[in-house]
């Protein structure tokens, strides 16, 4: 999660995470979309409209997990600005999903913790 009108991550939370991420990515022929929203009306700070602060967070995750070696060619980078805003949910927040590239080859089952 982000503060309000900021692609600074609101806690340190995401390093543990983005390690899990990145050692999934480099054992498993996978696809990762990075995904960034933001609040509904929230705004960059640094002047800026809901969906180029959605881009700001989406990228600056996208950086990190590249700089920490995942292939750029791995990872694909969207955002929504503030049209998937959820009412009453913290909607500042980049989200993860995995696609998988081979799909004649059975899945690994991950538990969520």
């Amino acid at each position: 999660f982000f503060k309000q009108g900021s692609t600074s991550m609101a806690n340190n939370d995401i390093v543990p995470i983005l390690k899990k991420l990145i050692n999934l990515m480099k054992d498993n022929d996978w696809t990762l979309f990075v995904e960034g929203y933001a609040d509904s009306g929230e705004k960059w700070t640094k002047g800026g409209d809901s969906w180029d602060l959605s881009y700001r967070r989406a990228i600056e995750v996208t950086k990190s997990l590249i700089k920490r070696g995942v292939r750029p060619g791995k990872v694909t980078t969207v955002f929504y600005g503030d049209s998937r805003a959820k009412s009453g949910d913290l909607n500042r927040k980049v989200e993860f999903i995995l696609r998988k590239r081979d799909l004649k080859t059975e899945g690994k089952r991950v538990t969520p913790k």
